[in-house]
């Protein structure tokens, strides 16, 4: 049988923030909820940056989070709380290891070949293995043409798989 999935009516409830639940998860757990001035500052702070770097530890669309002043005044505003392990996956030693990974040069003694966004998730070539013939063409998994990867786009799916 067909796997089905049931899609929003409405555009804007995927956008909203229930702010009775954990803000950054929406899910409901046994786990305690907390909220604090410093988690506030830490998550208005953090989350953008791992957003730039591509790099949210948790599905988040940070839009709903930002209701034009900034998530830190608007957490505060809605009285936002967040289980504990949520927040932590946001905090600094986790940003400074996400930057790590996305500014990590190429190891050494590996070529340029690799033309992926992020090198350190590509492996070298062996010197003996032939390059392939277009290396900078990928395909689009929803229309299967091939295009330069400057021009694809990511997309994420919000727990919809």
């Amino acid at each position: 049988m067909a796997k089905r999935i049931r899609l929003s009516a409405s555009p804007a409830d995927s956008w909203e923030t229930d702010w009775t639940k954990c803000c950054l998860c929406q899910e409901i757990t046994t786990d305690l909820l907390k909220s604090s001035d410093e988690g506030y500052t830490m998550l208005g702070k953090n989350i953008p940056l791992f957003h730039e770097l591509n790099s949210l530890p948790i599905p988040l669309d940070i839009r709903r989070l930002n209701h034009g002043e900034g998530i830190e005044s608007t957490m505060k505003k809605k009285n936002a709380k967040y289980h504990n392990l949520c927040r932590i996956k946001f905090n600094n030693t986790k940003l400074e290891r996400a930057q790590k990974r996305h500014m990590s040069p190429m190891p050494s003694g590996s070529s340029s070949e690799c033309k992926s966004p992020k090198p350190f998730r590509c492996t070298p070539r062996s010197k003996d293995q032939q390059p392939d013939p277009v290396e900078n063409v990928h395909k689009c998994f929803i229309c299967d043409k091939e295009s330069p990867l400057s021009v694809l786009r990511e997309a994420m799916t919000m727990k919809l798989n």
